[in-house]
């Protein structure tokens, strides 16, 4: 296969993000996700303003159901994480599923992957990673 073209492959709406280093060796840019405000009731009564970094609905949908998920089942989480590095990337990028076959794979026993998928888990859960000392934020 060819190798890919990120910038050519962005979205007129790209937001740049977090760089993670992804299957074909480059880094692509997952969007950072947004502060939202809210009320909350703590377990004494008081109301306080309360805040969650978090994407659109869909990726929310996906997120409680990965939190949901028993810890035993390897797949199903697995299978989740890959729905949500895909949904997240199909925000900034126009992929097909060959596309994201190449980038987004999922091989056991396997370093490389490994570390990737290391890299993508604060990402999906969405815990921007903190910056570095030159003020980059790079998962």
């Amino acid at each position: 296969m060819a190798s890919l073209d990120e910038v050519a492959l962005r979205k007129p709406g790209f937001r740049e993000g977090y760089r993670v280093k992804l299957g074909d060796g480059q880094e692509w840019s997952f969007p950072r996700p947004l502060l939202h405000f809210f009320p909350a009731i703590t377990d004494d009564g008081d109301v306080v303003l309360a805040a969650q970094h978090t994407h659109d609905r869909r990726y929310r949908e996906l997120r409680d159901e990965l939190v949901e998920t028993d810890g035993e089942d390897r797949y199903n989480q697995m299978r989740i994480q890959v729905c949500i590095a895909a949904h997240l990337l199909l925000a900034n990028y126009d992929l097909d599923s060959r596309t994201l076959r190449e980038l987004l794979p999922v091989v056991e026993d396997d370093a490389a992957n490994d570390e990737m998928w290391g890299g993508l888990i604060e990402v999906i859960l969405a815990r921007p990673p903190k910056p570095s000392a030159d003020g980059s934020a790079v998962a």
